[in-house]
């Protein structure tokens, strides 16, 4: 790290909005997924104080990176240039232009019949049931309005950095910067960061004596899963004899409720409530699989592990995800889940523990589809390193990124 670099932090308030709860900072601090549109347009609120950061400011920036679609205001004012930043992969970007571009969203089917994305180098289904909840005909004006300034925020920047890399989606990422100029792959963005080594969760994987004997299981920070799915969850992993550690958010759940998962089980599984070093458990040599929810985020993680995975989507772009890991890519067991959890009632999108089972054992098995699937995990794993390597395509493509800021500053 240089050491003559300086960063200055400007602190930004909360978003504005008598409804939501005290301390609404971000999207995984909302007690309720259905507050999710209306902490996006409070962050509107957050357009007057961050003019006045950069008016204050004595060097004004090179750029800026922001995906609210305010900023582009912004961004013209002070004749800066603006990047998008990617949350999601380039197949879910090119995806959703094609199911709009050819008007596959709506048009009266029923929601679980499946559609056909046209213009791709797989066969990719969807029903209406899967989508994100703001592409859906029937969503209301909050979901609409939202829906068109993430258009207006895409349409409006100056280029694209996506967290992903050229060898994960090299067919996506050509797609999508054939639509969209200035699309700059430049992950993963994640890696291992300090972390206590006397964490219960690395002193009970350090004690497992066989290498890809645990799988471990996470819905992410946002994810709001219900008593009774966790105690199907409980049973499906008692049934499968598998070595697990599961980690469970804080408040899904009473006092008492997950014990009968610990009790009899010798050892053979840990459950986390709270939070759990993520990346150091998918990167210890003891795990060899990892059921997840599909965020972008921990596909990465996934991936850049080495580990094959267990795909249960619940809302957003989560579907899409599950799609690459499983039908592109060929590293992912579905668990079976069709309908996202975003509007619906729960038991639409219930899992029993019999799919759990079947699905964890399916993963975590041998046979010639399972060491295929581990084979093809760890290959993508030893690519995501060498993309940021001194040489590899992220970090080529942040060269290039920095290099197309210089050239835009100085045609000014």
């Amino acid at each position: 790290m240089n050491p003559n670099l300086s960063i200055n932090l400007s602190l930004l308030p909360s978003p504005s909005d008598p409804d939501l709860p005290t301390g609404s900072e971000s999207l995984d601090s909302l007690p309720s997924l259905e507050l999710r549109t209306r902490f996006l347009v409070a962050c509107n609120s957050l357009l007057q104080p961050t003019r006045s950061i950069l008016k204050n400011i004595n060097l004004k920036p090179s750029f800026l990176i922001s995906s609210f679609h305010w900023t582009s205001d912004l961004a013209s004012e002070f004749g800066i240039p603006r990047f998008n930043f990617g949350t999601v992969s380039c197949f879910t970007l090119f995806v959703t232009h094609q199911m709009q571009a050819h008007n596959l969203i709506g048009n009266g089917k029923p929601d679980s019949d499946p559609f056909v994305i046209p213009g791709l180098p797989h066969r990719i289904e969807f029903t209406n049931a899967q989508l994100p909840l703001m592409l859906r005909k029937s969503v209301g004006n909050a979901g609409k309005n939202a829906r068109n300034q993430s258009v207006r925020s895409l349409d409006s920047c100056d280029g694209i950095l996506m967290n992903t890399f050229e060898d994960l989606e090299f067919d996506y990422c050509k797609l999508y910067q054939g639509i969209k100029e200035n699309v700059f792959c430049i992950g993963p963005l994640s890696s291992i960061s300090p972390v206590d080594e006397n964490h219960a969760c690395l002193k009970w994987l350090d004690s497992v004596k066989e290498p890809n004997s645990v799988i471990y299981i996470c819905f992410g920070s946002m994810a709001r899963v219900s008593s009774r799915q966790l105690n199907e969850i409980g049973l499906g992993l008692k049934r499968s004899n598998q070595k697990f550690i599961w980690v469970v958010r804080e408040g899904d759940f009473e006092d008492g409720e997950l014990d009968f998962v610990e009790d009899g089980l010798n050892g053979r599984g840990l459950v986390v409530r709270k939070w759990a070093p993520q990346v150091a458990i998918l990167s210890h040599v003891a795990v060899g699989g990892f059921v997840t929810h599909c965020g972008w985020n921990s596909v990465m993680e996934g991936v850049c592990a080495g580990v094959p995975m267990v795909t249960w989507p619940l809302f957003a772009e989560q579907f899409y995800n599950e799609k690459l890991v499983v039908d592109v890519l060929q590293v992912g067991v579905r668990v079976g889940v069709e309908v996202s959890t975003e509007g619906v009632d729960g038991d639409e999108a219930f899992v029993r523990k019999e799919e759990v089972e079947r699905a964890v054992n399916e993963l975590m098995g041998g046979g010639e589809k399972g060491e295929e699937r581990r084979r093809r995990a760890k290959e993508l794993g030893e690519a995501a390193r060498k993309a940021v390597e001194v040489g590899g395509s992220s970090e080529s493509n942040l060269t290039l990124f920095i290099e197309h800021v210089k050239k835009k500053l100085s045609d000014k």
